[in-house]
Order: C-alpha cells, then structure tokens, then sequence
C-alpha cells in the first residue's frame, strides 16, 4: 500500500507576512505543505514545501495544531510517491518572494524557475496548470 499524500493548509493568525499573504491572495490560508504519511491533526508530521521563514524549500516536522492548520487528503489520482520525489528534488531552492508579490499583488503573472512559493511548489508536484497562480 502507498503511503498516504495529504496537504496542511496554515490558517493560524501567525505573523503580519501571513496577515499580508492571506490579503493579497484573498485566501483564509497563508501557507500550504505537503504531508508524508498518516499524519493527523494533533501529531507531528513530516512536511515538504517552500518557507520564507526556513529561507526556501526543505522537509521539516511540524506539528499541526488543530487551531492553525487544516488537513486535506490530496486524492489518488496524484502519485504519493512523485509528488513527494519532484517536491523533494529542490531542497535548497531558494523562496520566491518576488514572485508571490508580483503575481498576487500585481496583474503580473510571474514565475521564477528555480525559486519557489509554497503553493506554487505543491502545485507543479501536483501537476497542477499554472502552478505560480495557485
């Protein structure tokens, strides 16, 4: 059996940048990760994405507290393993600030290869069309 693929939505109050990114995206979440495993809300889990804070994409444990995160299974139509794989390839790669800013903040649709946001890296493991506008 594969192992389960699922995403943590960040809906704490967290920062004034969180504040900012939900303003400018006009979302209730400011940062998203991809979770290994069975993790539930409650736990530790081992998490994948790219981070302003950590400086960039890397894999960390988080813990996802029940008040700031919400958990969604991502399906099975999407490959555990690859998204994980393609995700994990840029460890390392720096965080696109300028590329968020421009495209949310901006009618400037603006991607930065080799430099990435969170949603945007989830989307292009999830294959997703125009992961930069996620």
């Amino acid at each position: 059996m594969k192992e389960p693929l699922k995403l943590a939505f960040y809906k704490g109050e967290g920062t004034a940048a969180d504040r900012l990114i939900r303003m400018v995206t006009r979302s209730e979440f400011s940062h998203v990760e991809l979770v290994r495993g069975n993790a539930e809300l409650g736990q530790q889990a081992l998490c994948l994405s790219s981070s302003h804070r950590d400086g960039g994409v890397r894999i960390k444990n988080i813990h996802l507290n029940p008040d700031h995160w919400v958990l969604r299974d991502v399906g099975e139509w999407a490959c555990p393993d690859r998204v994980w794989n393609y995700a994990a390839s840029w460890i390392g790669a720096r965080y696109d600030l300028a590329g968020i800013a421009l495209t949310f903040a901006l009618p400037i649709r603006h991607q930065s290869r080799g430099r990435w946001f969170c949603s945007e890296l989830c989307a292009d493991a999830l294959d997703l069309p125009r992961p930069h506008q996620i």
